[in-house]
């Protein structure tokens, strides 16, 4: 009796934290969905582009990260598990005082770039100045998030997803708060570079004062930094250097050859659908910081039974989760964008939406969590090797294909090898990791989703097709909210676990008591 309330609350635990973690990815995904196209009418399709061109090289600062922040993850975790304190002050230390150094790295990389990197890209004249002022503000911000992303990975490692979702939703309420009033008034991209700014430095005090609350009597100074715990940090972060270095590349690389070959404006007919998908997909990123904590806690204790169960059934979630989006976006994704934004915006960029979804359906909605598991493992050597080889194929193919046959061209082969790397390969050494065979993997991951997302997906396609594609808000969101109304009960009747629906129905009930109560008195 004990075990079973000692797992029912392990399980509630997790949830929470999990539940917590999409509260603040859908605070910023619906923020996202709302300030793009506001951006994109006030500043036009052109400085959309160099917005988003600006933050894809602005993302590769933090490759200076060398894989320590997941290795603070890591051992935290082990070693709150095994309440190993004075090596947990330790490890954090040894990683502020590294990341502080990188800081100052990187804000001089930040400086030669603004200057001697420009001319790689194709701006004009009137937006080199706008396109160097956001590269040098959001490059500060991000320097100084090196530093404090170690606070966020020991928050991480304590499993309080509810202290790290809540920062989120304040930094997300500022920043997008603050460029609404900027675009408003009629300020531009050095405006809204300045918001983000902003919304930065609140949230990185707000993590400090977290940790402080969280760890009241530990002390991390540089005074405590070991030569013995920067080869742990080490050891753990150079296959998640490799690996978090070539998940980069494929992430950014699209928009940067493209903004070389052709111009900013195609860059925004790329990245808006790119990353409007990228940010739904962040619900599945969220389950994989709470798995990859819970897999290095289950591998201190020898578990890998546990660790297979959570890499089936988080997986099953997370594709559960984010096929609605996807096949929301591929279905009514050319109406979407006509009405959202304008007629030419659609044209250009609703082709690439299929297959862009369809790789990251496969790639890292269905699969995320395996990698998170990897990491747990501290066995993400297998997809360090996989990602190295696909990013190499990507920038090759890009950089070939983009000039030649433009951004559709592009988004088939980015999905593609998405797919053979991450959705067929790295799942085969999952499964061996874990001890399971590769069916069960499929069938576990795959077999419900599929089976009850196919008729939904094909009689709204259907119907869709007879109303002949509207392109107008209730055609939209009318027909997208039937079928995800459709789906969304059919996942809660078949796509979870009995014991989950039940644990899921008693935590609202446990929220919903006191405030009966209340209303009651």
């Amino acid at each position: 009796m004990a075990n079973d309330t000692a797992a029912s609350h392990s399980s509630e635990s997790f949830l929470r934290n999990v539940l917590w973690g999409w509260a603040g990815v859908l605070f910023s995904l619906i923020s996202a969905v709302f300030l793009s196209p506001y951006i994109i009418h006030h500043l036009g399709d052109e400085r959309y582009g160099i917005w988003a061109l600006a933050f894809s090289v602005i993302d590769y600062y933090s490759l200076v990260d060398f894989g320590f922040k997941s290795a603070v993850v890591k051992y935290v975790s082990h070693y709150r598990a095994t309440g190993e304190t004075e090596l947990m002050q330790e490890l954090v230390s040894t990683a502020l005082t590294y990341f502080s150094i990188a800081a100052v790295i990187m804000l001089g990389g930040c400086a030669l770039l603004v200057t001697f990197g420009i001319d790689f890209f194709n701006i004009t004249a009137e937006n080199r100045g706008a396109f160097q002022y956001v590269l040098v503000t959001v490059g500060i911000g991000v320097a100084l998030g090196a530093v404090f992303n170690t606070f966020q990975a020991t928050i991480e490692a304590h499993q309080r997803f509810d202290i790290s979702s809540r920062i989120d939703i304040t930094n997300s309420a500022v920043r997008v708060t603050s460029c609404f009033i900027a675009l408003y008034l009629g300020f531009g991209i050095r405006a809204l570079a300045t918001c983000i700014l902003g919304g930065q430095l609140l949230a990185y005090f707000l993590t400090y004062r977290a940790v402080k609350k969280l760890l009241p009597h530990a002390v991390f100074t540089f005074r405590k930094a070991t030569r013995r715990a920067v080869r742990q940090l080490a050891g753990y972060g150079a296959h998640t250097f490799l690996a978090n270095t070539s998940l980069m590349v494929m992430s950014q690389d699209a928009p940067l050859i493209i903004g070389h070959f052709l111009s900013a404006a195609w860059v925004a007919y790329y990245a808006y659908p790119w990353r409007l998908l990228l940010y739904s997909s962040d619900l599945v990123g969220r389950l994989g910081m709470v798995t990859g904590v819970k897999a290095a806690e289950l591998m201190a204790y020898g578990d890998i039974r546990g660790i297979a169960r959570i890499t089936l059934v988080v997986n099953r979630y997370c594709l559960l989760l984010f096929l609605p989006i996807a096949m929301y976006l591929t279905i009514f994704g050319r109406q979407l964008l006509y009405v959202w934004i304008n007629p030419q915006f659609a044209l250009r960029s609703a082709p690439l939406i299929p297959f862009l979804a369809a790789g990251i359906v496969i790639a890292i909605s269905a699969g995320y969590n395996s990698n998170a598991v990897l990491y747990g493992m501290a066995k993400q050597k297998i997809l360090a090797h996989a990602v190295l080889i696909e990013a190499a194929c990507s920038v090759v193919g890009l950089w070939f294909l983009v000039p030649r046959y433009g951004i559709l061209a592009g988004a088939m082969w980015i999905s593609a090898l998405m797919i053979v790397s991450r959705g067929i390969y790295v799942p085969f050494r999952v499964a061996d990791a874990v001890q399971i065979t590769l069916r069960e993997y499929i069938v576990g991951i795959y077999g419900k989703p599929v089976i009850i997302a196919t008729p939904i997906a094909v009689f709204s396609w259907g119907l869709n097709r007879f109303l002949r594609e509207p392109a107008t808000w209730p055609a939209v969101l009318g027909q997208g909210a039937l079928m995800c109304c459709a789906y969304a009960a059919a996942a809660y009747l078949w796509g979870l676990e009995p014991q989950h629906r039940t644990m899921i129905v008693n935590m609202a009930l446990r929220s919903f008591r006191p405030f009966a109560k209340r209303q009651i008195a």
